[in-house]
């Protein structure tokens, strides 16, 4: 039984691998629309990944992770095409719902790069549930849906739920409380800039990044 366990785990990791990668290969090797129904069946099931990781749910999901920042990085230096972004995210919140700059950089990118922001807000819906006490949370849904969904009343309720949690910034309040403009720069300067000074991730960085130049841009004109 002590046997077991690792050889099971390292037979789940080197089959978890051979499905992104094939993942990775489909993508690469096939253009049309049937490209994105073929690739569907590389992909774990997530109630499968609970039942196969004997126990190293952290572990795989820690794995998962690795191969999803991967794919994003590669579609982001290529075609921008991030079909399986937001279900590979799902898999590794399944098994580590506390991964918190797993839902930090998916809430971001699914909505900012991916134009995702139904399943962005999905996933920080999911967030919430799991640590309904961290501030960040509520802040890059409300974003996400003032910004995208010009949805002023869901964002001035998640900011006022995000500033009533420990450690929450006076910005967050002052958000809440005044009439906001979707269409104000110098919000989304903000929100920007707090992510980029966030994230430890180059990738992300760099995408944080051209968006901050495409809003300078639009506003020198």
């Amino acid at each position: 039984m002590k046997l077991f366990l690792p050889v099971g785990f390292l037979f789940l990791v080197s089959l978890t691998t051979f499905a992104f990668q094939g993942l990775q290969n489909s993508q690469r090797s096939l253009h049309d629309d049937a490209a994105d129904e073929q690739e569907v069946l590389y992909l774990p099931n997530g109630q499968g990944l609970h039942f196969l990781s004997f126990g190293y749910q952290n572990m795989l999901s820690d794995l998962l992770w690795f191969q999803t920042i991967s794919y994003f990085g590669k579609h982001y230096q290529s075609d921008r095409n991030y079909t399986w972004l937001a279900h590979m995210c799902g898999l590794v919140v399944e098994l580590n719902p506390l991964a918190e700059h797993v839902f930090d950089f998916c809430g971001t990118m699914l909505a900012w790069e991916a134009h995702a922001v139904e399943q962005a807000n999905a996933l920080l819906d999911k967030a919430i549930m799991s640590k309904p006490d961290r501030w960040r949370y509520y802040y890059l849904r409300g974003f996400n849906s003032l910004y995208f969904l010009r949805d002023q009343q869901a964002a001035q309720k998640d900011f006022l739920l995000g500033s009533q949690q420990p450690d929450a910034p006076p910005f967050l309040l002052r958000l809440a409380v005044k009439n906001l403009d979707v269409a104000d720069p110098a919000s989304t300067q903000e929100f920007l800039l707090e992510m980029l000074h966030a994230t430890t991730d180059e990738t992300q960085k760099q995408v944080l990044m051209g968006k901050l130049r495409e809003l300078y841009r639009k506003n020198v004109k």
